[in-house]
């Protein structure tokens, strides 16, 4: 039988030693303002290095033993959710990411899955996520609580050149929202959005310890025809 390979300490590698993760968010929104949210964990190329090793030794890779976050125990507390449904987790073992995903009905409900999605053992975040006007402008407010918790943990750091060398560490850290639309999306607020060829979405991905980015907007307004 061949072994699997555990990644918990791969992981508690990529977030401690070189914190290569990858946090994406992805959006479909209905013209109705219903649709589908996944959140997606990805271990970088950390991940996609030690899952090439493990395959030259003839281990098999389980992302899912990966699970730091703890994403499996959100799934009861989203499907218990008024207006959510369907909501599931899954490993890709190609990608080396944690897919965690959910329907839901309105943008209230959209706002309450994403803040248990990236809450964590004392609860939901705290903090207004999406709202909309109507079913033509949505609003996504940010990632500034996970850079501030970020932040703040390097702050607490008295040593100023263990802190440089953590924001070395940190370079490739990434967190992306990808919206989805059925209609075209007329203009958005924020210059570092970008289009999808169709019109039909929005991508942001932000670098947060990256110098050339470290004081970019991650917020941004999509206003559709």
């Amino acid at each position: 039988m061949k072994k699997f390979l555990s990644l918990s300490l791969v992981f508690a590698s990529a977030l401690l030693l070189t914190a290569c993760f990858e946090i994406k968010q992805k959006i479909n929104v209905n013209r109705n303002g219903s649709g589908e949210y996944t959140f997606v964990f990805g271990l970088g190329e950390l991940g996609l290095m030690a899952k090439e090793a493990a395959q030259k030794k003839g281990e098999e890779v389980d992302i899912m033993k990966a699970d730091k976050l703890e994403l499996e125990d959100k799934v009861d507390l989203l499907n218990a959710e008024e207006g959510i449904s369907g909501a599931k987790i899954w490993g890709d073992n190609e990608e080396m990411t944690i897919n965690l995903s959910f329907k839901f009905e309105d943008i209230d409900a959209l706002n309450r899955g994403a803040q248990i999605a990236f809450g964590d053992s004392t609860g939901p975040v705290q903090q207004t996520l999406f709202t909309a006007r109507g079913n033509d402008k949505f609003t996504f407010h940010g990632f500034g609580f996970i850079i501030d918790q970020m932040g703040a943990k390097m702050g607490a750091e008295e040593d100023s050149s263990m802190v440089e060398m953590a924001r070395m560490m940190l370079q490739d850290v990434s967190l992306t929202t990808e919206m989805t639309f059925t209609e075209v999306v007329d203009k958005t607020d924020n210059e570092n959005v970008l289009l999808k060829g169709d019109r039909k979405g929005v991508v942001l991905q932000h670098y947060p310890f990256r110098a050339a980015e470290e004081n970019n907007i991650t917020s941004f307004t999509v206003e559709l025809d």
